[in-house]
């Protein structure tokens, strides 16, 4: 079975990232509205995903920065982890291995001392992508 290029995805997910933010607007609860923005966050990461897939790094970095802003609004320290390593894996692969190797520690840092295995075990794995890579920005083009 054949997997859909991204360009064919980009206006499916701008549609639901739309759709998730006029929800957001009419929102009545704090809770409603974490719960929103986590839902955000995730959108946002998939759209830079498609972004870094089609070679596009400015919107790719616009989009997984969004993730986490999104991300942090929610208060969810594990989500927020994840898109500050994501944006970090994002980094290393298009060459810039420090930044890379920043983003993983900053990841780190927000999940503080009592993090998961998986999500140490994740952010390692980040990290030595980010020693990988030379700082020339002549990384990979997509994931």
């Amino acid at each position: 079975m054949a997997t859909p290029p991204s360009r064919d995805l980009t206006d499916a997910v701008d549609g639901h990232i739309r759709l998730i933010q006029t929800i957001t607007r009419t929102a009545t609860s704090d809770a409603d509205r974490a719960r929103l923005a986590a839902v955000g966050s995730e959108a946002a990461s998939f759209a830079g995903w498609l972004a870094w897939d089609k070679g596009d790094h400015g919107s790719a970095r616009s989009w997984y920065g969004g993730a986490v802003k999104a991300a942090r609004t929610a208060h969810n320290p594990l989500l927020t982890a994840y898109q500050i390593g994501t944006l970090a894996q994002f980094e290393a692969h298009a060459g810039n291995g420090v930044e890379a190797l920043n983003l993983a520690r900053r990841a780190r840092r927000v999940l503080g001392e009592q993090r998961p295995a998986v999500a140490e075990a994740w952010l390692l794995t980040v990290e030595a992508s980010g020693t990988r890579w030379p700082a020339t920005g002549a990384g990979r083009t997509g994931p």
